[in-house]
């Protein structure tokens, strides 16, 4: 089994606050997970799988979005099969 993790904060592009209660999404075509950032702004998602079921090859993406009502959607792509990353994302307001 193998996965893919991404966890760090949410701020405030303006004030940089950090932004509790924003929805944070990993996703691939074979897995999905999703969390709410804490009181800190605070976040970890991870997607598994399975190498031995096909899973994902090196060349395929992994979605991530960040989004709360207020603010203007935050998305990435990681390429490839393995991603442990750490990442602090500013939300820009509507």
């Amino acid at each position: 089994m193998r996965f893919s993790k991404v966890s760090g904060y949410v701020f405030d592009d303006e004030t940089g606050q950090p932004v509790a209660g924003a929805l944070v999404k990993l996703y691939d075509e074979y897995d999905s997970d999703s969390d709410e950032t804490d009181e800190n702004g605070y976040f970890s998602v991870s997607i598994s799988y399975n190498s031995e079921n096909g899973g994902l090859e090196d060349s395929e993406k992994i979605n991530f979005s960040v989004s709360k009502n207020g603010y203007k959607k935050f998305t990435d792509t990681f390429n490839g099969s393995y991603v442990d990353k750490e990442t602090d994302v500013f939300l820009e307001k509507e």
